[in-house]
Parts: C-alpha cells; structure tokens; sequence
C-alpha cells in the first residue's frame, strides 16, 4: 500500500480487513468443490482441503507470516492440515448434499 502511495490501516480497521479478507478467500477456495460436474465432491472436497492444509503449515514461513503452523509442533501442524481437510469434506458433503437435492 506504501508503494502506491496510501497508508497501511492499523489495528481494528486491520484486523476487519484481514477478517473480510480471509472469509472471502476461503469461500472462494472451498467453492472450488462445486465447480463444474464432479462426480466425487467429498473426494474433492478432501484434496482441496489436505492441500490447503499443507499450504498453510509450508508456505507460512516462505511468505514471512509470523507465528503460523510451521513453528509449533509437529501435532499442530498435523491438526492444521487435518482441520482444512475436515472444511473441505465437509464443503463435499454440502456440495453433494445440493446435487442430491436437485
């Protein structure tokens, strides 16, 4: 934001955009499961989920994120990965569940 010549938000205001920011990605990452025809939206849904998971734990100190997954132990790391794969099976289930519907 500096190099385009606006100042960085502080507190709050970063906190709500980090938030917002972080909401919308991630519906847009797990709406990935419903795209197109799947025929296996809970084997999707995992995929995208473990990866995302892994994503998490590798990329955090590659992008400078501070205290992230990739610091703690190896349990937390395996609780990160297994948490973003519970969100993706559960995006398949709903993503089934609304083909099923339909």
């Amino acid at each position: 934001m500096r190099a385009a010549g606006y100042e960085p938000p502080r507190g709050r205001v970063l906190y709500g955009l980090s938030l917002l920011g972080e909401l919308a990605s991630n519906s847009m990452y797990y709406a990935l499961v419903g795209a197109g025809r799947s025929k296996r939206p809970l084997l999707r849904g995992a995929i995208l989920g473990a990866v995302g998971g892994i994503g998490a734990v590798v990329l955090a100190p590659l992008m400078g994120l501070g205290q992230q997954p990739h610091r703690r132990t190896p349990w937390t790391q395996l609780m990160t990965v297994a948490w973003y794969t519970l969100g993706g099976l559960a995006t398949g289930a709903a993503a089934e569940a609304l083909e099923n519907a339909n």
